[in-house]
Parts: C-alpha cells; sequence; structure tokens
C-alpha cells in the first residue's frame, strides 16, 4: 500500500487555502494504486467531494469535545479541541462534504470535519449501496457543524462507525435507513438538533456509545427489525432515551438512561 502525502499533490493545509485539488488529485492517485491519502497535521480547507471506492483517507484525530470552556481568566482548556488534521468545507451546495454514494471498501480514519453550517442541508458524509455490500469504515473522525446529520447513510450494506465524535450538527448525528450489518460503536453523539441517532428499517448493532444533549431524543427506531441496543448511555437528551414506532425483533440490554426527557412536561 501506498501512503501519499496530500501535500505533495499541492495542499498547504494552512486554514485558508483552497486544498479542493490536491484531494482530488490525491484520490485520482489512490484509488489506481490501492493506496491512502495521508494528510500531515494542518487545516485543510475544501468544497464538497466525490470520495472513490477502495482507498483510506488517514489524519492524526488527537481531537477533543469543544474547546468552547474557559477558565476565569478566559484562557480555553483545551486550544487544540480540534485535532490535528482538520478538514472544514468552503461550500455547503452539495448533499455531503464527503459524497460516498456506491462507494466500497473506503475508510476514513483520523479526520476531523467541520462543516462550518454552510449550505441548508449539507451531511458529513452520505453513502447508498448500488447493488453489493460496501464494508465502508469511520474511525477515529469528528463530524460537527454540518446542516445536516453529521453522518447520512441511506440503504448502505455493511459499514462500522467506531470511536468518533458526531456533535452540534443541524439534524441528526448518525441518519442510518434500510441499513444492514452494521456496527455503531464506541462514540460519542452529542448536541445534534434532531437525534443522537435516526434508524430506520434495518439490522444495525449500537453497543457502548455516549449519546447525549440531542433535542428530540436519543435513539429513534421506526419500522426497524433485529436492532441490537446495548451497553449505552444516555444523559440529557430532550426526548426519550429510546423510542421504538413500529418495530419488532429487537434486543435492549444494558443500557443506561438519565435525564432523558429533560425540560419535557407530559
Amino acid at each position: 500500500m501506498d501512503y501519499l502525502n496530500i501535500r505533495n499533490f499541492g495542499a498547504k493545509g494552512d486554514g485558508h487555502s483552497d486544498d479542493t485539488a490536491a484531494l482530488i488529485a490525491a484520490m485520482e492517485t489512490a484509488s489506481k494504486e490501492n493506496g491512502t491519502v495521508y494528510f500531515p497535521a494542518g487545516h485543510y480547507c475544501i468544497h464538497p467531494v466525490k470520495v472513490p471506492s477502495h482507498i483510506t483517507l488517514l489524519g492524526n484525530s488527537s481531537w477533543g469535545y469543544s474547546g468552547g470552556r474557559t477558565d476565569e481568566t478566559g484562557r480555553h482548556y483545551d486550544p487544540g479541541f480540534l485535532g490535528n488534521t482538520v478538514i472544514t468545507a468552503l461550500s455547503g451546495d452539495a448533499i455531503a462534504l464527503l459524497d460516498m454514494d456506491g462507494c466500497m471498501g473506503t475508510r476514513i480514519v483520523g479526520l476531523s470535519f467541520d462543516g462550518q453550517k454552510l449550505g441548508t442541508c449539507m451531511h458529513g458524509a452520505y453513502s447508498h449501496h448500488r447493488g453489493n455490500e460496501q464494508n465502508i469504515c469511520f474511525e477515529d473522525c469528528r463530524f460537527t457543524r454540518f446542516t445536516g446529520s453529521g453522518l447520512r447513510l441511506d440503504a448502505v450494506w455493511v459499514f462500522a462507525v467506531r470511536r468518533c465524535l458526531i456533535f452540534d450538527n443541524g439534524q441528526h448525528g448518525l441518519d442510518i435507513d434500510n441499513g444492514y450489518d452494521g456496527w455503531v460503536i464506541d462514540n460519542q453523539i452529542t448536541i445534534n438538533q434532531k437525534r443522537g441517532v435516526n434508524a430506520g428499517p434495518g439490522m444495525v448493532c449500537y453497543t457502548a456509545n455516549r449519546i447525549e444533549w440531542n433535542k428530540e431524543g436519543g435513539i429513534l427506531c421506526n419500522d426497524t427489525q433485529n436492532v441490537n441496543i446495548t451497553g449505552n448511555s444516555f444523559d440529557h437528551n430532550f426526548g426519550p432515551a429510546i423510542h421504538f414506532i413500529n418495530s419488532r425483533g429487537s434486543a435492549v440490554t444494558g443500557n443506561m438512561s438519565r435525564n432523558d426527557g429533560n425540560g419535557r412536561t407530559g
């Protein structure tokens, strides 16, 4: 496997230059060589891009939670909260910053994505199967400030979302509809404007996630079957921790719910 340094394709990573062309060129090369596009520490700015199959986008995660808290002197407790490899949206007129429609075998690892609240409904990443199992994976990533959902997985077959922070998005943290053979493990899903997880029809395991402060609730299971919700922590969601509608054959085991429905009456 070849590691392709995005800076060798012209990326600046300086927080204001447009690095879209460099990313596209690096991904095109990676797709021919089954390679990995490596992002050294930096702040990369891009317009929405189409991501090809069988590549990896790899950074150095090292992100924190929000960085918004300050001490009595006004100093940030965690000034490096965005992480070492940040990718910021330059525009929002697209379905997602990462359009992974039909992607197979692609990995997104260790990157911090900031949607800048651009557009009316741009997701952090979007994918849909095109007749084949996809085996896509998101690991150690941060998806924040998208006007859509952090991740919109629409009929994705075989996927994993692991150790991610999905935070402060305009719709759901995760929007998973008709997903099969999916694993959502060890994530923090918080302060999204709708649900932490919107789960439509499909068979997905949700395990050991921290799901908190989402405006409409923790997990909505609407017309699902064979969903497994195990060992999650639900805290201060402004709606039910877990809400089932017309669902069947599911298991809910060993979860903790604290202060869910916060702020509601009745």
